[in-house]
């Protein structure tokens, strides 16, 4: 017989992610914003842009909230990578399960071999089901029945670490899937937050650049490469798809 272990420790999953938590335009229309409020923010710039009602707290705000959405897209990074974790952890709790109720199930069928109430025996071990197709709530059930049927019934190599290991797997798979439920709900109200800033840092950030396209205008070709900073186009009006 193989030697029981005294504890069951998932295997950690080597998946690698490395798909951005936003789409790459998000991520450019904020190195955007970000490059132009830094250009606004000179001084060289503040007397021109105050002419179109830009003023310097205007430009500061923008650039703290760049800022604060380059912090919170790293935050959701990290909080999406713990609810991957989270979820690959469940998953190995689950299959830890479903591996130990079937060395139950044998030690069952091994024990009531010729015994003429052998169904009854064998009922409360789900014998004959598919385990593996039921859903969470489903086999939490299963393996709560098959632990009761334990504290009565000894079977045939089943000992009492083996049942400590099974309940503490139950546990273990109960409270990850709870970690989980909080780690989503977590990541929906940070995509939430970043998604409404991204909409009005864009905003704000089209108001500055409709005031930059005023105040250097594309028919003066000295204003060229000035108007490249704000990112407007050198020779020609500003006029983006609003």
């Amino acid at each position: 017989m193989t030697p029981e272990p005294n504890t069951i420790t998932p295997t950690p999953s080597t998946t690698t992610r490395t798909r951005s938590v936003f789409s790459e335009k998000r991520i450019a229309d904020l190195e955007l914003a970000a490059r132009i409020t830094d250009t606004a923010l000179s001084t060289s710039h503040a007397a021109k842009l105050a002419e179109h009602e830009i003023a310097m707290t205007f430009v500061q705000a923008l650039a703290a909230d760049v800022a604060l959405c380059r912090t919170s897209i790293a935050r959701l990074l990290t909080q999406t990578s713990e609810r991957t974790v989270q979820t690959e952890t469940e998953s190995d709790w689950r299959t830890q399960i479903e591996q130990s109720i079937s060395t139950v199930q044998a030690a069952a069928r091994q024990k009531y071999v010729g015994d003429p109430h052998r169904a009854e025996r064998l009922r409360p071990y789900a014998i004959g089901e598919d385990i593996a197709k039921q859903s969470r709530a489903a086999l939490t059930q299963t393996t709560t029945n098959i632990l009761a049927a334990l504290a009565t019934d000894a079977l045939p190599g089943i000992t009492p670490a083996k049942v400590a290991a099974l309940q503490s797997a139950l546990d273990s798979w109960i409270a990850t899937d709870r970690a989980q439920g909080g780690a989503g709900e977590t990541v929906l109200q940070t995509r939430k937050q970043i998604n409404d800033l991204l909409g009005t840092i864009a905003t704000r950030r089209q108001t500055l650049q409709f005031a930059a396209d005023a105040a250097y205008p594309s028919r003066n070709s000295s204003n060229a490469e000035t108007r490249a900073l704000f990112g407007l186009p050198r020779t020609r009006p500003y006029s983006p798809k609003l």
